[in-house]
């Protein structure tokens, strides 16, 4: 499982090895393939820099079907893993390098990894 995570982390530049290792240690399967999907949006957003967000709806019914239940199951999966993340990844690294971002935009220089 680990394995599989790191595959698909690897694609996402601007991770340091300890993001990456926070990453690959939050508590997804590789078979629940929506939640992966967020963990790579959240990875994607967080190397970015800038806020991450969690981009899911609220729903307003209660499940009345197994698979209304089974999407709200996966709803509570991925606000989990946002919870569990935001709990493990230090903010000030963010900080850290839009600070540097800015510094190498400022000297017209490109933004690599600090």
């Amino acid at each position: 499982d680990l394995l599989k995570t790191a595959e698909l982390l690897e694609q996402i530049p601007g991770l340091t090895l300890a993001e990456r290792l926070s990453f690959m240690a939050a508590p997804v399967s590789p078979s629940d393939t929506k939640t992966t999907a967020a963990l790579v949006d959240f990875a994607k957003q967080y190397a970015a820099g800038g806020e991450v967000q969690l981009k899911m709806a609220v729903p307003t019914a209660v499940p009345t079907d197994t698979d209304a239940l089974q999407e709200l199951e996966g709803r509570y999966r991925m606000v989990s893993l946002y919870q569990w993340l935001s709990l493990r990844l230090d903010d000030e690294h963010r900080k850290q390098w839009q600070q540097h971002q800015r510094e190498q935009h400022q000297r017209g220089g490109g933004g690599g990894a600090p």
